[in-house]
């Protein structure tokens, strides 16, 4: 269990070292992209239910209506708490990729002591391609898991290890994408990402998995993705390198 406990200790290891006075501007992008994403999704889904809740609920004082209602709105209170979670991730990724790699690159500059890339505004600018076109790969492939555990959600008997399945794949997937950046950045693929992951399972699951729980925790939240870029360099460095 050493490995498991370490890969929860890079990402306490990359919430210190983005707190660094060099690296705290990457803290910005990630807490307004956060903060748009959130105030979107609450947004446009609260407004939805309650017109659906308007047409569907039959109209009156009676107090199994109230009772009815007042399941239905827990029932989606959950729900959106679950599509939240993955839409706001993937959402972030995705805008905030470029600059994820930009942070991962100066964590193994400033804190590894890897000399840094001399690199143009035009290289730059065909690398952020080449990296949000990887995202949108990536998420294709994490749409094809997750597609057959919502599949497994809906059967019976099958779907009791489906919250387990839920909790495995999201800490994979978080653990994947995050230490992938700094593998991006020295030309590897996700294929080989994956293949690296799957030799540091243990690695993987911790940072992981304290990603995803962190994740959950309102505000907190907007820090999380900056400080398991820079775990996941450093686990990349001194680990997989």
């Amino acid at each position: 269990m050493k490995d498991f406990t370490a890969g929860i200790k890079y990402f306490f290891r990359g919430l210190k070292t983005v707190l660094r006075p060099g690296l705290r501007p990457y803290l910005a992008l990630p807490l307004l992209i956060g903060a748009a994403t959130y105030s979107g999704i609450i947004w446009f889904a609260v407004t939805r239910f309650n017109r659906l809740m308007d047409t569907l609920m039959p109209q009156g004082d009676a107090w199994y209506l109230a009772i009815a209602g007042g399941l239905l709105w827990v029932v989606f209170a959950v729900l959106i708490m679950i599509a939240m979670f993955f839409t706001f991730v993937m959402v972030m990724n995705i805008l905030a990729s470029p600059f994820n790699g930009l942070l991962a690159e100066k964590v193994e500059v400033q804190v590894c002591g890897a000399e840094a890339r001399e690199l143009g505004w035009g290289q730059r600018l065909r690398e952020f391609g080449i990296v949000f076109l990887g995202e949108l790969k990536k998420y294709a492939y994490f749409l094809m898991i997750a597609t057959i555990i919502l599949i497994i959600t809906f059967i019976p008997l099958l779907n009791i290890v489906s919250p387990l399945l839920w909790f495995l794949f999201g800490s994979w997937m978080l653990a994947a994408e995050y230490i992938a950046y700094p593998m991006n950045n020295h030309g590897k693929v996700f294929r080989e990402v994956r293949q690296e992951l799957q030799k540091h399972r243990l690695l993987t699951y911790g940072l992981g998995m304290a990603t995803f729980i962190l994740f959950w925790i309102p505000l907190l939240n907007f820090f999380v993705m900056p400080a398991a870029v820079a775990g996941g360099t450093l686990l990349w460095y001194e680990r997989i390198r």
